[in-house]
């Protein structure tokens, strides 16, 4: 009861079925029930928020504005590995002149959603569901691959991995996205509650059983409750993934790390810029400095790597 107490301290909101931003839409009966035309109408307009989103807010700029990454994409054969509906892939391959862009993901829907999306839009797309684990492509087939958060969600970050090395060219690059397990502000429970960092001194098990309580409490949660937790999941649809494990899984790999961020929480962002510039960004960067707070306080994983000639 007492971390349902700390959950209401700052409630959340529940999903509507009409937020383009979810996945979980294409559980609620608006989608399923709906007439093939309209699931179509649906599909797309999933596609289309993402493209918006993108177009306002760019993935290159916000996680990677100091590199070279125009060079990855430009006359480039690109995976976007858990593209969802694919809009963001069909804008950057319109804004950057991509040679072809690919996706994959573990959703028929998702998949049917983009390639009629980019279909629509006139850009060149190869589009494949994920089975058993594996990026449907063969060998050697990108000069880079990309993943926006999607890696924390994945049954095996070792596996996707060893995909990600596989399918890509020599000398190819992989451009990786994800938050870290005790990032506060990703506990992904944001269908009850605002409040962050629980599950740092919140054990998993109590807030995941709390979370699906809070779920319950609402009165239409079919759509949008979690599924049997699964044994790798430390958290519903997490599985617990560090900044410390992560560079355990690249320490056992051919990749070579050419960039990394060091960019800190409640860097990004529109609201509060004077406070942020002049108290927040300094004081988080000085804490910074001795990396015992990296866990905590650094905002994502993100980082270049590049597979070995």
């Amino acid at each position: 009861m007492l971390t349902q107490k700390l959950m209401r301290l700052w409630p959340a909101t529940p999903p509507s079925p009409n937020d383009l931003s979810l996945n979980e839409i294409f559980n609620h009966d608006v989608y399923r029930s709906a007439s093939p035309e309209h699931q179509a109408e649906i599909r797309r307009a999933s596609s289309q928020f993402r493209y918006n989103d993108e177009r306002q807010k760019l993935f290159w700029e916000t996680y990677f504005p100091t590199q070279a990454y125009i060079e990855s994409l430009a006359g480039c054969h690109v995976l976007d590995f858990g593209c969802f509906t694919g809009g963001r892939g069909v804008f950057w391959a319109q804004e950057f002149k991509t040679t072809k862009i690919y996706g994959c993901d573990i959703n028929p829907v998702y998949i049917q959603a983009a390639n009629e999306f980019a279909e629509v839009n006139g850009v060149q797309h190869d589009y494949r569901l994920i089975e058993d684990g594996m990026i449907p492509f063969p060998d050697g087939a990108f000069d880079t691959v990309v993943s926006f958060d999607v890696l924390e969600h994945v049954d095996d970050v070792k596996r996707c991995m060893k995909e990600i090395y596989r399918v890509l060219k020599p000398g190819g690059k992989a451009y990786l996205v994800f938050p870290q397990f005790y990032q506060p502000f990703e506990s992904h429970l944001g269908f009850v509650t605002h409040m962050p960092g629980l599950q740092c001194f919140i054990p998993a098990k109590t807030l995941t059983q709390a979370f699906v309580r809070e779920i319950d409490s609402h009165k239409e949660p079919d759509w949008y409750r979690p599924h049997t937790i699964q044994q790798w999941e430390k958290l519903p649809y997490l599985n617990g993934v560090t900044q410390r494990s992560f560079k355990k899984i690249l320490a056992d790999m051919h990749f070579e790390i050419e960039w990394q961020s060091r960019t800190a929480i409640l860097t990004h962002g529109h609201s509060f810029q004077t406070l942020r510039r002049f108290v927040v960004r300094p004081l988080l960067k000085l804490m910074l400095t001795t990396r015992l707070f990296d866990e905590v306080l650094l905002d994502r994983i993100a980082v270049i790597l590049q597979k070995h000639n």
